[in-house]
């Protein structure tokens, strides 16, 4: 144990001494930057009311503005951004499209107000000592971009003033492309691979650090949030998306803003919210595989605007695109789901938002599949095998997950509010599967879990001086878990395996192995029977609670030079037990002469109790020059630590590795050219550390597992947005990783994968997308909607074994439609995966070390017509 927290210490003074190196030469180019830094000009002069006039406001009358933007419907802008030019001074409007300032002197003063897709407008206005009111409405060009508000950063911004790789979808987009899954929104993101096997199994990949939201031995590497709540554990995930407002996403370590659980990054899911007036929509969708869906929402303004409720809902079914010879086909799905939200007004500077989601699933079963062992005639083909399950019962998973929240935000002023977020999550899950791919009914899987969840959120949003924008708050999470895995082995099947002997004969036939020959080199399994119905499990509980203290803010040292700096601490307890156990039939026979005996895969007994205490710094510092109100440059440095886990061993030993470490170096440009095109480019370095690797003992001359792994990764993420022409739009994005294992691990040691690619990282990805629309007439449009996604491939782990990898694929769908707006109605028809492309959604090795690893087909052609009416 002293040497595990020398190790410790050692790795921390180490990471710390890097980490200062960087922030030192960080500063060092800050205070070059703002040396050099020259005042605006106007017709080559110095204008009066731009020089230093903050030098000189000492003793002079508080002068304060308020103000609201909004579009030429009348509409508020949210993340609107307002600056004084030749003044350190800028804030964004908040979700009202209201902002206000201080710190400007009295007398004439230009204010400035931009926004993606609209154009720059300024201002002159004659300020007096207390309070003055300056309203803006912006004019967007007849051929614009869609301007789409950003929270990432945990206030309203658009997409120009996050430095960072960060990208947004906008009801209007995902509704254009019939964005269903939340994998639909993922693959638009550059840098990003989302595999959704199923939505309660969600795993995702960014720059090639990747995370499992449903295993408790695995530490999420992205943040999901469902307005502000923390959902990473895949039983909260939806399974369909409806009546969503946006999407978010932030590539790269996002620890200060939300926690050690952004490890790599942050989706941002935000549903539309009450408002005043009455209005809704409704839809209905069928197509191909007996797909049918049904989404409606109705908003419904109970006491004037002070108390507004709005009610959605989905209902969706669709039969499995895999035959199952035995029962119902796999890769099917029947849910529903609903969401009530209450938002009072309780007084003119208090918000009260009440929220409820429930979600029920019920899935028919999932196909895992082998290669190794297809049962057609087509070898290693996964895509025309019927899958026969087994054992007797049938596949599926059961899924019933709820939740509440109660947000509550007082305003001091437009842009100083105090936030609260209380919330509560319940979920349970059951499935069953096949865990070896074949009709033969080898291993049975069946699993459940259980988790429950409360968080209390307090934060301040902050603007000091209208400089100094930020947020300072507190969180507190608790977690309860409780995941069970019960197996079934015919080991008269298992029995063939360990003798070298097929499973399936050439011709087809199988020939289970009723006992193994009487051979005295086979030792005490010698002469043995061998039973057909042999199970085991494993319980894996445990509870979870942290506390988090976080300040992040930007502060302008420099009218166009912002200054960004994070930190945020979050100190916990992690308590974990656990117990395996023989849950009937036969015992076993080969487990006898394992490590595990007497079972096959756990060894029987409780495993003991673990508390680990742990402290998960954040940190980031960065610099954001503005070049004019649409153009910026960037560069920034982030640290996370990753939050711990504990394994098990199946001999019940406990393992806790090291949490893994990433420090990362950005640099970006971001460019909104004429309002019409939007170019954004971030390019990366990082360093990633402590992750489990294998290195050589010299005492057993055998590779061990280790947890002092080190690698690096270097790449770019493109995106480009263009508005064309009046109703033609382009969207595309490119991004590209180099990601591989170092020559030596944290103690000097040879790493025997050096030079490996990490597993789930395509080095190339693009996708491209146009939106068509042309107006038949006064109320009738036509609109066409082609959008394509490729990849170039990827190692389904660091091995980088030939076999155990995804080649390059490409999706191509299609939306089109005619539209109406009078009555508001929109007639679509759909196409996913046009060219049938093959590739595989996810990949099982938990049973490898019995020779098999299962795949899951993606999805084949599907097609289908929607109707959708908004009132």
């Amino acid at each position: 144990m002293r040497y595990y927290w020398e190790n410790i210490r050692g790795g921390a003074r180490t990471e710390v001494n890097a980490s200062m190196r960087i922030l030192i030469f960080l500063l060092a180019v800050l205070l070059t930057t703002g040396t050099i830094e020259a005042q605006p000009k106007r017709g080559g002069k110095v204008k009066r009311k731009y020089r230093q006039v903050e030098a000189v406001r000492q003793d002079l009358p508080e002068v304060f503005v308020h103000g609201r933007v909004l579009n030429q419907d009348r509409m508020p802008l949210v993340g609107a951004t307002v600056t004084v030019p030749g003044m350190r001074i800028g804030v964004h409007t908040n979700g009202d499209g209201r902002y206000f300032l201080r710190g400007l002197p009295t007398g004439k003063v230009s204010i400035m107000v931009s926004y993606t897709g609209y154009k720059t407008k300024i201002i002159d206005y004659y300020l007096q000592e207390g309070n003055n009111d300056v309203y803006f409405t912006l004019d967007k060009d007849r051929v614009a971009l869609e301007a789409a508000p950003v929270t990432l950063q945990v206030l309203e911004q658009h997409l120009l003033d996050i430095p960072a790789s960060a990208t947004t979808f906008s009801k209007t987009f995902s509704e254009s492309n019939n964005f269903r899954q939340l994998t639909d929104y993922l693959q638009f993101v550059p840098g990003l691979l989302s595999l959704d096997a199923e939505p309660v199994q969600p795993f995702y990949s960014v720059r090639g650090i990747r995370g499992n939201g449903f295993s408790p031995e695995n530490s999420p590497a992205v943040a999901f949030r469902l307005n502000g709540v923390p959902i990473n554990r895949g039983i909260w995930m939806p399974s369909r998306m409806f009546d969503m407002e946006r999407v978010e996403v932030m590539n790269g370590p996002a620890g200060t803003l939300y926690g050690a659980d952004a490890f790599m990054g942050v989706v941002n899911m935000v549903t539309r919210k009450p408002e005043p007036g009455f209005s809704g929509f409704a839809s209905a969708s069928s197509g191909a595989y007996g797909w049918r869906e049904a989404e409606g929402a109705m908003n419904i303004p109970i006491y004037k605007n002070f108390v507004v409720a709005r009610a959605s809902g989905i209902y969706y079914s669709q039969n499995g695109n895999i035959e199952n010879s035995t029962g119902e086909n796999l890769n099917g799905a029947n849910m529903a789901a609903g969401r009530v939200m209450l938002r009072i007004n309780p007084f003119y500077r208090t918000r009260i938002e009440l929220e409820f989601n429930y979600q029920n699933d019920r899935h028919s079963g999932i196909a895992w599949v082998s290669k190794s062992m297809p049962e057609s005639d087509i070898e290693n083909d996964i895509f025309n095998t019927p899958v026969s399950t087994d054992w007797g019962e049938l596949p599926g998973t059961q899924r019933e997950a709820m939740g509440g929240s109660l947000q509550l935000r007082h305003y001091k002023n437009e842009n100083n509010y105090l936030t609260t977020i209380s919330s509560w999550s319940n979920g349970n899950m059951k499935l069953h599967r096949d865990g070896d791919g074949i009709f033969v009914p080898v291993i049975g899987i069946s699993e459940s879990q259980n988790v429950r969840q409360l968080m209390q959120e307090i934060r301040y949003n902050f603007s000091r001086r209208s400089r100094t924008n930020g947020i300072v708050g507190a969180k507190y999470l608790n977690e309860e878990l409780d995941h069970t895995i019960d197996k079934q082995f015919n080991e008269q099947f298992l029995g063939r395996l360990y003798l070298n002997q097929p499973v399936i004969d050439g011709d087809g036939t199988i020939s289970p192995l009723l006992a193994f020959p009487n051979d005295s080199t086979l030792g005490i399994l010698s002469g043995a029977a061998l039973p057909i119905n042999h199970k085991e499990g494993n319980e894996y509980l445990s509870s979870f609670q942290s506390l988090e203290l976080f300040a992040d803010a930007a502060f302008r040292i420099r009218p166009r030079l912002t200054f960004t700096a994070g930190i945020r601490g979050t100190a916990g307890i992690l308590n974990v037990s656990g117990d395996a156990y023989n849950s009937g039939g036969e015992p076993s026979v080969i487990g006898k002469i394992g490590p595990t005996a007497p079972g096959l895969e756990y060894k029987t007994g409780s495993r003991p109790e673990v508390i680990r205490r742990f402290v998960s710094p954040s940190l980031r510092v960065g610099l954001k020059h503005d070049f004019n109100s649409i153009s910026n440059v960037f560069l920034g440095y982030f640290y996370n630590k990753r939050l711990p886990v504990v394994r098990y061993e199946s001999s019940g030993f406990p393992i806790e590795p090291v949490a893994e470490k990433i420090q990362s170096m950005e640099a970006g440009f971001k460019a909104s050219v004429l309002h019409r095109f939007w170019f954004d480019a971030t390019f990366f370095y990082q360093m990633y550390g402590d992750f489990i690797t294998a290195v050589m003992d010299s005492t057993s001359n055998a590779y061990v597992a280790k947890d002092s792994g080190r690698a690096n990764g270097y790449g770019t993420e493109l995106k480009i947005r263009a508005a064309i022409l009046k109703g033609i739009d382009f969207n595309g994005t490119y991004s590209y990783l180099n990601s591989t294992i170092g020559k030596e691990d944290r103690n000097g040691n040879i790493q025997e994968l050096q030079g490996h690619q990490f597993g789930f990282a395509p080095k190339h990805a693009f996708d491209a997308g146009i939106s068509g629309r042309i107006d038949l007439a006064h109320d009738i449009m036509v609109f066409v909607n082609p959008a394509y996604s490729w990849n170039s491939g990827y190692w389904f782990d660091e091995m980088n074994l030939l076999g155990l990898n995804q080649e390059s694929y490409g999706i191509f769908n299609l939306v089109a439609g005619i539209e109406l707006s009078q009555p508001s109605i929109v007639f679509s028809a759909s196409a996913y995966n046009i060219l049938n492309d093959r590739y595989v959604k996810n990949v099982d090795r938990s049973s490898e070390h019995f020779g098999f690893v299962t795949y899951v087909p993606g999805s084949p052609r599907i097609l289908g017509l929607k109707i959708k009416w908004d009132f």
